[in-house]
């Protein structure tokens, strides 16, 4: 299975409820689907953890699927293991609060070294595969609805 970005639109948390209205995006959650099927994200209260697959929704339609491409068409296998890699070290990282807080409020925050949120997390991940998502951007920058805008995430039917 290729390596895919997996975009969650309306969780019923009041975080999430606050990050779809603040970014004015239906998604509120980012998570990386490895080849193997596993999920690894970043969580309010867990930090980084993995998941052995993507979690059950009451609804199916609020899960968008992407695969993840570079400018040559799919990813190389030194680009994914790297990706993989990179997520396997964030294992057990908070999440990172001040960051999320900063984004939501747009108080011009600065990166915090060492924890992630979801996005941020995804968006760092993949740089690590050697593919930038977008421009002049920063991870901590980065929105679930930003992600959604790369060409180089493809929607999966």
């Amino acid at each position: 299975m290729p390596l895919r970005v997996a975009l969650f639109a309306s969780k019923v948390s009041p975080i999430s409820k606050l990050i779809e209205w603040e970014t004015r995006s239906k998604y509120s959650h980012a998570a990386i689907v490895q080849t193997d099927g596993s999920v690894i994200e970043a969580v309010e209260n867990e930090g980084v953890h993995r998941l052995s697959k993507l979690p059950d929704v009451a609804y199916p339609d609020r899960i968008d699927l992407f695969e993840v491409r570079g400018p040559y068409g799919g990813l190389n296998d030194t680009q994914t293991a790297n990706i993989e890699a990179f997520l396997g070290r964030q294992l057990g990282l908070p999440y990172d609060w001040p960051d999320l807080i900063g984004f939501v409020t747009r108080s011009g925050n600065a990166e915090v070294r060492g924890a992630w949120f979801c996005s941020e997390l995804v968006f760092a991940a993949i740089e690590a595969g050697g593919v930038t998502l977008l421009r002049d951007i920063p991870p901590f920058q980065v929105s679930p609805g930003i992600l959604s805008l790369s060409p180089y995430l493809v929607p999966v039917s």
